[in-house]
């Protein structure tokens, strides 16, 4: 198959308003196939939706089938931005890079309120494994 990056842990703790958002993305290889020196790099792309500003984060590691890497996001790379008043909704997106382009393996959004952060996670990574399924399934005929 290939190297997948699936998202396993969202920590983005509660802050005060016009505090600094940081925290954490674990990202877990659930392929087949280890990521390469070209391709397969594992990233994190972070948007938040209240101000539709991106912020990335990629490692070079090179990741076998079932290893995690954490990516982390704090006030020393500058954070996520600023906690505005009430929820703050951000979109975390798992990507592989594919020598050209990134493609897209995985999406949570997750909310940051006065009740602490919630994930709600969307059924992407199930619809990518069939989809890889079949062209795996379909290509050897």
């Amino acid at each position: 198959m290939v190297a997948i990056a699936q998202i396993v842990n969202v920590n983005f703790p509660l802050q005060m308003p016009g505090e600094l958002i940081s925290g954490d993305v674990t990202v877990k290889n659930v392929g087949d196939e280890s990521t390469g020196v070209a391709t397969g790099f594992f990233g994190v792309l972070v948007k938040t939706l209240w101000d539709n500003k991106e912020y990335t984060l990629f490692s070079y590691a090179t990741l076998l089938p079932g290893e995690s890497f954490i990516f982390y996001f704090h006030d020393g790379m500058g954070g996520i931005g600023v906690m505005p008043e009430g929820e703050a909704l951000i979109e975390v997106v798992g990507r592989t890079w594919l020598g050209e382009v990134w493609r897209i393996d995985d999406v949570v959004d997750w909310s940051i309120s006065e009740g602490g952060s919630v994930p709600e996670p969307k059924p992407l990574m199930p619809l990518l494994l069939l989809a890889a399924l079949a062209l795996v399934f379909y290509g050897r005929r």
